[in-house]
């Protein structure tokens, strides 16, 4: 869910060692959103929701959030849901059919166990003083089928 990422920093050679270390190919570090928490006196409430569809395999999702908080607790709900059907290819590249024995047909030009649905729930409770800052999570993902374009090659 990119609503919970902060910044996003990519190092496309050599990585630093405060990114993790021995990385000679690149490293991609994204930073997670901080809680936010209301000035001294005030209540914050604060959400967004959002959606999106893409053409190519009938992909659509949504997400929402929702932020409560004073200035030393802050309570925040995130929930996300994304569904696609087989993507399609610019052009044929295989011959028609039964995707296997028993399975619907598929056309030439798509990319057979491209798949997914997914449904994600984190509910956040941050505290902090002049000194600390505590923050605690918990969260449910439920995926009831993924499918991995490259499964058929690694079953050889």
């Amino acid at each position: 869910d990119a609503s919970k990422v902060d910044s996003v920093q990519v190092y496309n050679a050599a990585a630093p060692v405060s990114a993790g270390g021995d990385n000679i190919g690149g490293v991609i570090v994204a930073k997670s959103a901080a809680p936010q928490f209301a000035e001294p006196g005030q209540i914050l409430q604060g959400g967004e929701v959002g959606a999106f569809y893409r053409s190519n395999g009938d992909a659509r999702g949504a997400n929402a959030s929702a932020t409560l908080a004073n200035d030393h607790v802050s309570i925040n709900y995130t929930g996300s849901t994304a569904r696609s059907n087989n993507y399609d290819a610019a052009a044929n590249f295989k011959s028609a059919g039964a995707a296997a024995s028993g399975r619907a047909w598929m056309d030439g030009d798509t990319v057979g166990s491209t798949a997914y649905k997914t449904e994600n729930h984190e509910l956040g409770v941050a505290w902090r003083d002049s000194y600390q800052l505590l923050e605690a999570k918990v969260g449910v993902q439920r995926t009831p089928y993924e499918g991995f374009a490259n499964q058929r090659m690694d079953m050889t």
